[in-house]
Protein backbone atom coordinates (compact mmCIF):
# COMPACT_ATOMS: atom_id res chain seq x y z
CA UNK A 1 0.00 0.00 0.00
CA UNK A 2 1.16 3.22 -0.77
CA UNK A 3 0.41 6.62 0.61
CA UNK A 4 1.38 9.90 -0.78
CA UNK A 5 0.19 13.52 0.29
CA UNK A 6 1.39 16.50 -0.93
CA UNK A 7 0.78 20.25 -0.02
CA UNK A 8 1.98 23.50 -1.90
CA UNK A 9 1.98 27.30 -1.92
CA UNK A 10 2.33 29.51 -4.76
CA UNK A 11 2.59 33.39 -4.44
CA UNK A 12 1.64 35.13 -7.66
CA UNK A 13 1.37 38.88 -8.58
CA UNK A 14 -2.33 39.60 -7.22
CA UNK A 15 -3.05 36.11 -4.91
CA UNK A 16 -1.55 33.67 -2.95
CA UNK A 17 -3.04 30.04 -4.39
CA UNK A 18 -2.42 27.09 -2.50
CA UNK A 19 -3.03 23.11 -3.33
CA UNK A 20 -3.04 19.89 -1.76
CA UNK A 21 -3.40 16.20 -3.37
CA UNK A 22 -3.64 12.89 -1.64
CA UNK A 23 -2.69 9.24 -3.59
CA UNK A 24 -3.67 5.96 -1.81
CA UNK A 25 -2.77 3.09 -4.19
CA UNK A 26 -2.51 -0.73 -3.80
CA UNK A 27 -1.20 -3.11 -5.52
CA UNK A 28 0.36 -6.54 -6.81
CA UNK A 29 2.19 -9.12 -8.18
CA UNK A 30 2.07 -12.80 -9.61
CA UNK A 31 4.55 -14.51 -11.69
CA UNK A 32 5.64 -17.83 -12.99
CA UNK A 33 8.92 -19.08 -13.71
CA UNK A 34 9.23 -22.61 -15.77
CA UNK A 35 12.37 -24.35 -17.80
CA UNK A 36 10.99 -25.75 -21.25
CA UNK A 37 12.97 -27.92 -23.55
CA UNK A 38 15.88 -26.96 -25.68
CA UNK A 39 17.39 -24.20 -23.23
CA UNK A 40 14.03 -21.72 -23.02
CA UNK A 41 13.13 -20.06 -19.80
CA UNK A 42 9.50 -18.62 -19.70
CA UNK A 43 8.32 -15.77 -17.21
CA UNK A 44 4.63 -15.42 -16.97
CA UNK A 45 3.03 -12.86 -14.69
CA UNK A 46 0.42 -10.20 -13.94
CA UNK A 47 0.33 -6.81 -12.41
CA UNK A 48 -2.44 -4.84 -10.79
CA UNK A 49 -2.39 -1.18 -9.49
CA UNK A 50 -5.72 0.53 -7.91
CA UNK A 51 -5.20 4.04 -7.02
CA UNK A 52 -8.51 4.41 -5.07
CA UNK A 53 -7.69 8.35 -3.80
CA UNK A 54 -6.21 10.26 -6.78
CA UNK A 55 -7.97 13.96 -5.23
CA UNK A 56 -6.65 17.09 -5.76
CA UNK A 57 -7.33 20.11 -4.06
CA UNK A 58 -7.11 24.20 -5.35
CA UNK A 59 -7.98 27.27 -3.20
CA UNK A 60 -7.32 30.71 -2.31
CA UNK A 61 -8.49 33.15 0.37
CA UNK A 62 -11.71 33.91 -1.97
CA UNK A 63 -12.73 29.84 -2.02
CA UNK A 64 -12.55 26.18 -3.71
CA UNK A 65 -11.24 26.64 -7.17
CA UNK A 66 -10.60 22.86 -8.51
CA UNK A 67 -12.00 19.99 -5.82
CA UNK A 68 -11.70 16.86 -7.23
CA UNK A 69 -10.83 12.95 -6.58
CA UNK A 70 -10.22 10.36 -9.82
CA UNK A 71 -9.91 6.67 -8.66
CA UNK A 72 -8.52 4.98 -11.60
CA UNK A 73 -6.72 1.26 -11.66
CA UNK A 74 -4.34 -0.50 -14.57
CA UNK A 75 -4.22 -4.40 -15.28
CA UNK A 76 -1.29 -5.86 -17.10
CA UNK A 77 0.04 -8.99 -18.34
CA UNK A 78 3.40 -10.03 -19.66
CA UNK A 79 5.40 -12.51 -21.24
CA UNK A 80 9.22 -13.47 -21.68
CA UNK A 81 10.90 -16.35 -23.30
CA UNK A 82 14.82 -16.55 -22.82
CA UNK A 83 16.29 -18.76 -25.32
CA UNK A 84 19.66 -20.12 -25.63
CA UNK A 85 20.14 -20.87 -29.29
CA UNK A 86 23.95 -21.75 -28.78
CA UNK A 87 26.35 -21.32 -26.37
CA UNK A 88 27.77 -18.42 -27.26
CA UNK A 89 24.10 -16.59 -28.35
CA UNK A 90 20.99 -15.98 -26.65
CA UNK A 91 17.63 -14.57 -26.98
CA UNK A 92 15.14 -12.63 -25.04
CA UNK A 93 11.56 -12.01 -26.69
CA UNK A 94 8.77 -10.73 -24.20
CA UNK A 95 5.63 -8.84 -24.61
CA UNK A 96 3.28 -6.61 -22.66
CA UNK A 97 -0.11 -5.55 -22.27
CA UNK A 98 -1.48 -2.53 -20.32
CA UNK A 99 -4.96 -1.86 -20.14
CA UNK A 100 -5.49 1.51 -17.65
CA UNK A 101 -8.72 2.49 -16.69
CA UNK A 102 -8.17 6.38 -17.68
CA UNK A 103 -6.26 5.81 -21.09
CA UNK A 104 -6.61 2.84 -23.82
CA UNK A 105 -4.70 -0.65 -24.21
CA UNK A 106 -1.12 -0.72 -25.07
CA UNK A 107 1.38 -3.71 -26.52
CA UNK A 108 4.19 -3.16 -25.72
CA UNK A 109 7.38 -5.43 -27.43
CA UNK A 110 10.74 -5.92 -25.97
CA UNK A 111 13.58 -7.98 -27.78
CA UNK A 112 17.38 -8.85 -27.18
CA UNK A 113 20.44 -10.37 -28.85
CA UNK A 114 23.57 -11.40 -26.29
CA UNK A 115 26.37 -12.67 -28.04
CA UNK A 116 29.64 -13.77 -26.54
CA UNK A 117 32.89 -13.84 -28.77
CA UNK A 118 35.15 -14.42 -26.16
CA UNK A 119 35.14 -15.21 -22.40
CA UNK A 120 35.13 -11.56 -21.34
CA UNK A 121 33.34 -9.82 -23.92
CA UNK A 122 29.48 -9.42 -24.70
CA UNK A 123 27.81 -7.84 -27.26
CA UNK A 124 24.09 -6.90 -26.83
CA UNK A 125 21.32 -5.52 -29.19
CA UNK A 126 17.99 -3.91 -27.51
CA UNK A 127 15.24 -2.91 -28.98
CA UNK A 128 12.16 -2.45 -26.64
CA UNK A 129 8.98 -0.19 -26.45
CA UNK A 130 7.28 1.73 -23.97
CA UNK A 131 4.43 4.49 -23.20
CA UNK A 132 3.38 6.64 -19.89
CA UNK A 133 -0.71 7.49 -19.74
CA UNK A 134 -1.10 11.15 -18.88
CA UNK A 135 -1.29 12.02 -15.06
CA UNK A 136 -4.47 13.33 -13.20
CA UNK A 137 -2.64 17.07 -13.39
CA UNK A 138 -2.38 16.95 -16.61
CA UNK A 139 -5.32 16.03 -18.09
CA UNK A 140 -8.10 16.68 -15.49
CA UNK A 141 -6.95 19.25 -13.25
CA UNK A 142 -8.15 23.07 -14.49
CA UNK A 143 -6.89 26.17 -12.52
CA UNK A 144 -9.17 29.31 -13.99
CA UNK A 145 -7.12 31.46 -12.41
CA UNK A 146 -3.99 31.17 -13.60
CA UNK A 147 -5.32 30.64 -16.91
CA UNK A 148 -4.10 26.52 -16.61
CA UNK A 149 -6.86 24.36 -18.43
CA UNK A 150 -7.34 20.74 -18.95
CA UNK A 151 -7.34 18.01 -21.48
CA UNK A 152 -8.89 15.18 -20.82
CA UNK A 153 -8.39 13.75 -24.53
CA UNK A 154 -4.38 13.77 -23.92
CA UNK A 155 -2.85 10.06 -25.34
CA UNK A 156 -0.36 8.20 -23.82
CA UNK A 157 3.24 9.12 -24.72
CA UNK A 158 5.25 6.38 -26.65
CA UNK A 159 9.15 5.32 -26.94
CA UNK A 160 10.84 3.18 -29.24
CA UNK A 161 13.88 2.35 -28.35
CA UNK A 162 17.18 0.85 -29.87
CA UNK A 163 20.84 0.07 -28.40
CA UNK A 164 23.94 -1.54 -28.95
CA UNK A 165 26.08 -2.45 -26.05
CA UNK A 166 29.40 -3.45 -25.69
CA UNK A 167 30.58 -5.13 -21.87
CA UNK A 168 34.47 -6.19 -22.03
CA UNK A 169 36.36 -7.11 -19.07
CA UNK A 170 39.35 -5.35 -18.47
CA UNK A 171 41.72 -7.82 -16.03
CA UNK A 172 40.12 -9.45 -13.13
CA UNK A 173 38.60 -6.10 -11.46
CA UNK A 174 38.14 -3.30 -14.11
CA UNK A 175 34.69 -2.99 -16.34
CA UNK A 176 34.28 -1.70 -19.55
CA UNK A 177 30.70 -0.57 -20.88
CA UNK A 178 29.74 1.39 -24.35
CA UNK A 179 26.43 1.85 -25.25
CA UNK A 180 25.36 3.61 -28.53
CA UNK A 181 21.04 4.35 -28.34
CA UNK A 182 18.73 6.02 -30.08
CA UNK A 183 14.99 6.78 -28.87
CA UNK A 184 12.58 7.81 -31.06
CA UNK A 185 9.50 9.48 -28.81
CA UNK A 186 5.68 10.08 -30.39
CA UNK A 187 2.89 11.71 -28.69
CA UNK A 188 5.38 13.48 -25.87
CA UNK A 189 2.85 15.36 -23.02
CA UNK A 190 4.24 18.97 -22.76
CA UNK A 191 2.95 22.02 -21.72
CA UNK A 192 1.72 24.39 -24.32
CA UNK A 193 1.07 28.15 -24.43
CA UNK A 194 -2.75 28.09 -26.20
CA UNK A 195 -2.45 32.03 -26.29
CA UNK A 196 -1.25 35.03 -23.88
CA UNK A 197 -3.32 34.17 -20.98
CA UNK A 198 -4.08 30.04 -20.97
CA UNK A 199 -1.63 27.27 -20.83
CA UNK A 200 -2.11 23.69 -21.24
CA UNK A 201 -0.68 20.04 -21.41
CA UNK A 202 -0.82 18.39 -25.13
CA UNK A 203 0.72 15.86 -27.08
CA UNK A 204 3.37 17.29 -29.42
CA UNK A 205 4.83 15.83 -32.91
CA UNK A 206 7.32 14.07 -31.00
CA UNK A 207 11.69 13.93 -30.10
CA UNK A 208 14.43 11.73 -31.21
CA UNK A 209 17.65 11.34 -29.56
CA UNK A 210 20.62 10.00 -29.82
CA UNK A 211 23.98 9.57 -27.82
CA UNK A 212 26.37 7.17 -26.25
CA UNK A 213 27.51 6.41 -22.65
CA UNK A 214 30.67 4.93 -21.91
CA UNK A 215 31.25 3.57 -17.99
CA UNK A 216 34.10 2.30 -16.24
CA UNK A 217 34.31 0.78 -12.98
CA UNK A 218 36.94 -0.71 -10.96
CA UNK A 219 36.23 -3.62 -8.22
CA UNK A 220 39.65 -3.16 -5.81
CA UNK A 221 40.84 -5.15 -3.03
CA UNK A 222 39.86 -3.91 0.62
CA UNK A 223 36.14 -3.18 -0.50
CA UNK A 224 37.11 -0.49 -2.83
CA UNK A 225 35.34 0.49 -5.71
CA UNK A 226 35.22 3.28 -8.57
CA UNK A 227 33.76 4.28 -11.16
CA UNK A 228 33.46 7.03 -14.14
CA UNK A 229 30.23 7.62 -16.69
CA UNK A 230 30.05 10.22 -19.22
CA UNK A 231 27.37 10.79 -21.73
CA UNK A 232 26.58 12.31 -24.94
CA UNK A 233 23.36 13.24 -26.52
CA UNK A 234 21.37 15.26 -28.62
CA UNK A 235 17.57 15.26 -28.14
CA UNK A 236 15.50 17.12 -30.86
CA UNK A 237 12.31 17.84 -32.25
CA UNK A 238 11.11 15.31 -34.85
CA UNK A 239 9.16 18.21 -36.70
CA UNK A 240 11.90 21.25 -36.65
CA UNK A 241 14.81 19.52 -35.72
CA UNK A 242 15.80 21.48 -32.58
CA UNK A 243 16.85 20.64 -29.45
CA UNK A 244 14.73 20.14 -26.50
CA UNK A 245 14.60 21.97 -23.43
CA UNK A 246 16.06 21.24 -20.10
CA UNK A 247 18.30 18.38 -21.92
CA UNK A 248 21.95 18.51 -20.94
CA UNK A 249 24.07 17.66 -24.31
CA UNK A 250 27.05 15.95 -21.55
CA UNK A 251 27.33 14.60 -18.78
CA UNK A 252 30.30 13.17 -16.10
CA UNK A 253 29.69 11.43 -13.19
CA UNK A 254 32.45 10.36 -11.13
CA UNK A 255 32.22 8.24 -7.86
CA UNK A 256 33.95 6.03 -5.29
CA UNK A 257 33.55 4.12 -1.57
CA UNK A 258 35.56 2.76 0.86
CA UNK A 259 34.79 0.98 4.20
CA UNK A 260 36.74 2.70 6.77
CA UNK A 261 36.96 0.49 9.79
CA UNK A 262 34.68 -2.59 10.01
CA UNK A 263 31.39 -0.22 11.05
CA UNK A 264 31.59 2.99 8.88
CA UNK A 265 31.30 3.34 4.56
CA UNK A 266 32.34 6.51 2.94
CA UNK A 267 31.48 7.35 -0.49
CA UNK A 268 31.94 10.28 -3.12
CA UNK A 269 29.67 11.56 -6.24
CA UNK A 270 30.95 14.05 -8.31
CA UNK A 271 27.99 15.32 -10.69
CA UNK A 272 29.46 17.32 -13.70
CA UNK A 273 26.67 18.61 -16.22
CA UNK A 274 26.47 21.24 -19.39
CA UNK A 275 23.97 23.90 -19.67
CA UNK A 276 20.42 23.26 -20.53
CA UNK A 277 18.07 25.15 -22.61
CA UNK A 278 15.42 26.94 -21.13
CA UNK A 279 11.75 27.07 -22.69
CA UNK A 280 12.91 31.34 -23.13
CA UNK A 281 15.70 30.29 -24.99
CA UNK A 282 18.71 31.09 -22.72
CA UNK A 283 20.74 28.31 -21.43
CA UNK A 284 21.44 27.17 -18.07
CA UNK A 285 25.22 27.47 -16.74
CA UNK A 286 27.68 24.62 -16.65
CA UNK A 287 28.17 23.14 -12.75
CA UNK A 288 29.34 20.73 -10.59
CA UNK A 289 28.18 18.81 -7.71
CA UNK A 290 29.75 17.07 -4.95
CA UNK A 291 27.91 14.63 -2.88
CA UNK A 292 28.99 12.92 0.51
CA UNK A 293 27.40 9.51 1.73
CA UNK A 294 28.67 8.09 5.18
CA UNK A 295 27.13 4.91 6.50
CA UNK A 296 27.38 3.15 9.66
CA UNK A 297 26.19 -0.21 10.37
CA UNK A 298 26.75 -1.51 14.18
CA UNK A 299 27.86 -4.89 15.36
CA UNK A 300 24.85 -8.01 14.48
CA UNK A 301 24.99 -8.34 18.20
CA UNK A 302 22.78 -4.80 18.42
CA UNK A 303 20.42 -6.09 16.22
CA UNK A 304 16.78 -6.35 17.67
CA UNK A 305 13.59 -8.61 16.50
CA UNK A 306 16.41 -9.53 13.63
CA UNK A 307 16.61 -6.02 12.42
CA UNK A 308 20.07 -4.93 11.23
CA UNK A 309 20.25 -1.31 11.91
CA UNK A 310 22.42 1.38 9.89
CA UNK A 311 22.81 5.16 9.72
CA UNK A 312 23.18 7.45 6.95
CA UNK A 313 24.30 11.15 6.68
CA UNK A 314 23.93 12.86 3.57
CA UNK A 315 25.34 15.50 2.75
CA UNK A 316 23.88 16.99 -1.00
CA UNK A 317 26.07 19.62 -3.00
CA UNK A 318 28.95 19.31 -0.08
CA UNK A 319 30.66 22.46 -1.98
CA UNK A 320 27.62 24.97 -2.05
CA UNK A 321 27.87 24.80 -5.97
CA UNK A 322 25.33 27.82 -7.45
CA UNK A 323 23.44 25.84 -10.27
CA UNK A 324 19.95 26.37 -11.84
CA UNK A 325 17.74 24.23 -14.12
CA UNK A 326 14.93 24.97 -16.76
CA UNK A 327 11.46 26.59 -15.19
CA UNK A 328 7.87 26.04 -16.84
CA UNK A 329 5.98 28.15 -18.88
CA UNK A 330 3.92 28.85 -15.08
CA UNK A 331 6.98 30.91 -13.65
CA UNK A 332 8.37 34.25 -14.91
CA UNK A 333 11.86 33.56 -14.83
CA UNK A 334 13.50 31.09 -17.18
CA UNK A 335 15.21 28.85 -14.53
CA UNK A 336 14.80 28.21 -11.12
CA UNK A 337 18.13 28.23 -8.69
CA UNK A 338 18.63 24.85 -6.77
CA UNK A 339 19.09 24.16 -2.85
CA UNK A 340 23.23 24.63 -1.69
CA UNK A 341 24.25 22.32 0.70
CA UNK A 342 21.89 19.98 2.53
CA UNK A 343 22.12 17.32 5.09
CA UNK A 344 20.21 14.88 5.78
CA UNK A 345 20.39 11.81 8.75
CA UNK A 346 18.51 8.17 8.07
CA UNK A 347 18.28 5.49 10.21
CA UNK A 348 17.28 1.97 8.19
CA UNK A 349 16.42 -1.62 9.11
CA UNK A 350 16.56 -4.46 7.37
CA UNK A 351 15.87 -7.84 8.09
Amino acid sequence: MDDSPYQGSYVYPDLLELDESLNRAVGGELQFHTELPHGNQLIAGSEFHRDFRASYHIYNASGTIFDHNYPFHQYSLYLQDRWDIMPALSTVLGVRHDRPSISRSTTTPRIALIYHPVAPTTLKLLYGQAFRTPGVWESKVEDVAIGFLANADLAPAKIRTAELVWEQRLGRRIFQTLSLYEYRMKHLIDQIQVDDEHTQFRNTPGARARGLEVQMEARLPRGLQAYARYALQRAEAVDTGKRLSNSPAQQLRLGGASPVGRYLTTSVQVLGESGRLTLRQSRTAAFWQTNLRLAARPPRTLAAWGCQLQAVLLVQNLFDSRYAVPGGLELRQASITQDGRSLALRLECAW
